[in-house]
């Protein structure tokens, strides 16, 4: 069975790149081309394939936003972002949307063809620098969230009172503790978090999920 490609990407020559490489597998076949996201949405109702590569740059919007429509119009589809852009917010925000993978254009555009293979076997390609960007963010939400964990419920309780923007004195009378008490375990709150200050704090709590 062909596996059916579209390719949505304004730089027409880059098109023709992957569209070349694409056709030269026995196995695949790019069927449809687009270089905007309104042609791309209309033509892929008419002509719908098994994988999608979406550049992330197009001139009427972006590829991010043209994932999720395509996530919600159309499943199951493999959607795999092919850009320029590395950024953190780009990254992580194509994946929360649906892309099944992420692939900057500075690789060997040969590696395309195995990118979709391996999308098709379930796995989420990756270039390196990506992957990287991934590890990361997840060992960072690990330490977090153990970081978090290592507080007491007392603790975790005054760390609540404070990120609402409650004064000492307030926390002092709804949790029916001494002022020194209150300190004592905001010290052991900065300890524990390794962080400075309430601010510092507070900006952990909020990140933890």
């Amino acid at each position: 069975m062909i596996t059916t490609v579209t390719i949505i990407e304004d730089d027409r020559k880059y098109a023709g790149l992957l569209k070349e490489i694409i056709d030269k597998d026995k196995e695949m076949a790019c069927i449809a081309t687009y270089f905007n996201c309104e042609t791309a949405l209309t033509g892929f109702k008419e002509n719908p394939t098994n994988v999608i590569i979406m550049d992330i740059q197009l001139p009427d919007g972006n590829g991010i936003d043209l994932t999720a429509q395509f996530k919600k119009l159309h499943s199951p589809l493999h959607i795999i972002i092919n850009t320029s852009f590395d950024d953190d917010q780009r990254v992580f925000n194509s994946l929360k949307v649906g892309a099944n993978g992420y692939i900057i254009k500075m690789d060997d555009p040969d590696n395309i063809v195995g990118s979709i293979k391996e999308v098709l076997q379930g796995g989420a390609p990756m270039s390196m620098s990506i992957a990287r960007k991934v590890v990361e963010y997840f060992n960072k939400r690990e330490i977090k969230a153990e970081r978090l964990e290592a507080l007491s419920d007392k603790e975790n309780e005054l760390l609540y009172l404070l990120s609402k923007g409650l004064l000492y004195r307030e926390v002092v009378e709804i949790m029916n503790i001494a002022m020194n008490t209150v300190k004592k375990h905001c010290g052991n709150i900065y300890r524990k978090l390794q962080v400075n200050n309430r601010t510092e704090a507070i900006i952990l709590l909020n990140k933890k999920g």
